[in-house]
């Protein structure tokens, strides 16, 4: 098994290295943390630890013919220059230091360009030339391909809509701060969902929701204190996956949170469609397993919000690619460059 690459995710919560074959088989994979919030060199030793883990396993580095990487952009030329949920990795040059670490050659890519490629290649793009890639995870990110190639613009930056603004008055306190003030990343990714969630709740812990039963609070097991507010223990602990299993129970609270921000994406998502009038769009990322609401709440919404006359026939569907897609989109990419 001499014709394999290893494929390096790396995003804001989790690393996820695999050892890919030429067809975007994962051969072997495993998950560490990121650890965004420490030192630049502990981050980076945590991508060592995921290819260490790798080898451990069986796989043998004479056999590992590149590395591919797809970590949150913007990057150019293997550097990461500002990537808004690893504050350490400012100007960071990733694919150099991989190379040094394990003497192959490293291709550095933005994570969710190298997520469109790989379902260009292998995924729910097969056969289309033109079209946008979306992934609703921590943040959002985009990779747009035009005549069946990844679109970089001039300096290599493009495609990072997640930080598109479609708030400019938004509350500087509101949600994350990560990226641009305003933006569909800021209003309606993951993190978002999660603190407009905790928001609500802080607000009005009277709430009727089914929320909370999903949530591990501490040993005294409750979710309010005396005066019935709800701890911050608890509050702190709510995800989009909580969201998402009370949603199956039909909890209209987090049914309401996943339309809104379905609606938020659908509205950032009709200017997309006025901008680059694509073939089709690709959804993935995290958040989109939540299901069907979130998808359909952005199908209703993007027609409402571009002037493209054609906008209710562009397709929008899930990825085919589900939740190993970032290391597919790794390795499609150094297969591609080894290849050429």
């Amino acid at each position: 098994m001499s014709n394999l690459v290893l494929g390096i995710d790396i995003g804001g919560t989790k690393i996820a290295t695999g050892a890919v074959d030429e067809h975007g088989q994962i051969v072997k994979s495993v998950q560490v943390s990121t650890h965004a919030s420490r030192t630049k060199e502990e981050i980076l030793n945590q991508v060592f630890l995921s290819v260490e883990k790798i080898l451990e396993s069986g796989i043998n580095l004479k056999d590992i013919r590149g590395i591919g990487v797809g970590a949150p952009g913007p990057l150019k030329e293997g550097i990461l220059i500002n990537p808004p949920n690893i504050a350490a990795w400012q100007n960071f040059p990733i694919a150099k230091l991989i190379t040094e670490k394990y003497g192959l050659p490293t291709f550095a890519e933005n994570d969710a360009n190298a997520a469109a490629y790989a379902e260009l290649v292998f995924g729910a793009a097969k056969g289309y030339k033109n079209f946008v890639y979306v992934t609703v995870s921590t943040g959002i990110g985009t990779g747009i391909i035009i005549d069946g190639k990844i679109y970089r613009g001039m300096n290599g930056l493009a495609g990072e809509g997640g930080h598109v603004c479609i708030n400019y008055d938004q509350d500087i306190n509101a949600h994350s701060k990560v990226g641009v003030l305003g933006s569909v990343e800021n209003l309606a990714s993951g993190t978002a969902i999660a603190k407009e969630a905790q928001r609500l709740l802080r607000q009005n812990p009277k709430t009727e929701t089914s929320l909370l039963k999903f949530v591990k609070t501490d040993e005294s097991g409750k979710h309010k204190d005396k005066d019935g507010n709800i701890c911050e223990i608890s509050l702190s602990k709510i995800t989009t996956y909580e969201i998402g299993e009370a949603i199956k129970e039909n909890d209209e609270f987090s049914k309401n949170l996943i339309k809104r921000a379905g609606h938020l994406i659908g509205v950032w998502m009709g200017g997309i469609i006025s901008l680059l009038d694509p073939e089709i769009i690709v959804i993935g990322g995290g958040v989109m397993e939540i299901g069907e609401v979130l998808l359909e709440q952005i199908r209703e919404t993007a027609p409402k919000f571009t002037i493209n006359q054609f906008a209710s026939n562009t397709p929008i569907i899930p990825a085919g690619l589900k939740g190993q897609v970032g290391i597919q989109g790794a390795a499609s990419l150094i297969h591609q460059r080894l290849t050429r």
